[in-house]
C-alpha cells in the first residue's frame, strides 16, 4: 500500500513527484488537496473512502475546501468522521455529506472521555497570574506539559516570559510555517522541550502518552474547546492533571463546565506568598546558572573582580550573592507597594 502526506506550509513540487506512482490512501489538508485537484495532478473521482479526522474543527474554519472536495468525489463512497464534540454544525455536515442510513457510535464522556482527567482550578490575582503559573511549573519539573492560550499573540508573550526564566518551552500556533511546527513538535515528543504553549487549533491532534498536565491559562470560550484541551493528557490509560487558572469573576463559569460536560473541579491550592518568594528566587539562581559567559570582558577586568572574591569558598560566595538578591528584590518590592 503507497501513502501519501500532503499538506500545506511546505514545497508542492516533492508532493506532486510521489503522486505519480500509483497511490492508494492520502493523508492531506483539505487546502493542499484542493490545490493538487486544480493543477490536476491528483484525480479525487473514483475515490471509495473519504475520512475527515476532527471533523468538528474542519466544518468551521476549513469549510469551503471541504465543500470543493465533497463536490468533486462520487456519491457512492464510504464516509467516516470522526470528532470530540457533535456541534449544531457537524449534524447539518452530517445531513450534507452522509447517506440518510448513518450509523452513530459515540464513546461515554462520563466513562471514558475524562477518565483519568484530575480537573482542578485555582484563583489568581491578575498580578500574580505568572508567579502562580511558573511555581505550578517547577513543582512539575522534568514532566512534560501543554499551555493553552486564547490569541497567538498571548502565546507568544507567555512563551518570550517562560524562556526568560529559563523553562525549556515552545510556542505552536497557526501563523507559523509547517516546517517551523514539525521542528517544534518533533523537540517536544522528543522531550528536547517540556512545556507547549500553544493555541487551541495548533494543538489539534497532539497525541503524546506522556503528557502529565494542561494548563488553561485563560478559560476556554467553548465547552468543546475544554474538552479538546483537557483530552490532550490521560491518553492511553494514563492519569492526567487539567489546571484552570481564574480570576475571581470567572469562577462562576466552572459550575457551567461542570453541569454541561458532567465533570467535578476541585480548587488547587494557590501558591502562599512565601513559596512563590522562594520559587522566583530558585528561577533567578537558574538563569545565572544557565547564563553564557560574556567573552568580551576584558581580562583585566575579569582579574579584578576574581582579586575581591578570591578569598571566599563557594558556600559563601552563594551566601553573599543570595542575600544581596533578596535585599534588592526585598527593596524593589517596598517602592513598587
Amino acid at each position: 500500500v503507497s501513502i501519501a502526506a500532503l499538506c500545506g506550509g511546505i514545497p508542492i513540487k516533492p508532493q506532486i513527484e510521489v503522486l505519480k506512482t500509483p497511490t492508494q490512501i492520502i493523508v492531506a489538508t483539505p487546502g493542499r488537496l484542493v490545490d493538487l485537484v486544480k493543477r490536476e495532478v491528483l484525480d479525487i473521482t473514483k475515490l471509495k473512502y473519504l475520512v475527515l479526522d476532527e471533523a468538528d474543527e474542519m466544518v468551521t474554519a476549513l469549510k469551503d475546501d471541504l465543500d470543493t472536495i465533497i463536490a468533486g468525489i462520487p456519491k457512492a463512497r464510504r464516509t467516516f468522521l470522526f470528532t470530540a464534540t457533535m456541534s449544531g454544525a457537524i449534524k447539518q455536515m452530517v445531513q450534507n455529506y452522509m447517506s440518510k442510513h448513518v450509523v452513530h457510535i459515540e464513546a461515554d464522556m462520563s466513562t471514558h472521555g475524562h477518565k483519568g482527567i484530575d480537573h482542578k482550578y485555582v484563583v489568581v490575582e491578575p498580578i500574580e497570574k505568572l508567579d502562580v503559573l511558573t511555581h505550578f511549573l517547577n513543582s512539575k519539573e522534568g514532566q512534560s506539559g501543554i499551555i493553552f492560550c486564547k490569541t497567538k499573540a498571548a502565546v507568544n508573550k507567555l512563551a518570550k516570559k517562560l524562556a526568560i526564566n529559563k523553562f525549556s518551552s515552545g510556542a505552536l500556533h497557526g501563523s507559523l510555517s509547517q516546517p517551523i511546527r514539525d521542528r517544534i513538535m518533533g523537540q517536544f515528543r522528543e522531550g528536547h522541550i517540556k512545556i507547549l504553549v500553544a493555541t487551541d487549533l495548533a494543538a489539534r491532534g497532539i497525541d503524546i502518552k506522556d503528557l502529565g498536565y494542561v494548563v488553561n491559562y485563560h478559560l476556554p470560550d467553548t465547552y468543546d474547546a475544554y474538552v479538546h484541551r483537557s483530552g490532550r493528557t490521560a491518553r492511553a490509560g494514563a492519569k492526567g492533571l487539567s489546571l484552570t487558572i481564574l480570576q475571581k469573576e470567572e469562577v462562576a463559569e466552572v459550575f457551567d463546565f461542570e453541569k454541561e460536560l458532567g465533570i467535578s473541579f476541585s480548587k488547587y491550592q494557590k501558591a502562599d506568598a512565601k513559596s512563590i518568594e522562594e520559587n522566583n528566587t530558585l528561577l533567578w539562581a537558574k538563569k545565572i546558572f544557565k547564563t553564557k559567559p560574556n567573552k568580551e570582558i576584558s581580562d583585566e577586568l575579569r582579574t579584578k573582580v576574581k582579586t575581591v572574591f578570591h578569598h571566599l569558598t563557594k558556600d559563601e560566595l552563594v551566601e553573599k550573592i543570595l542575600a544581596h538578591y533578596l535585599t534588592e528584590h526585598s527593596t524593589s518590592d517596598n517602592q513598587s507597594k
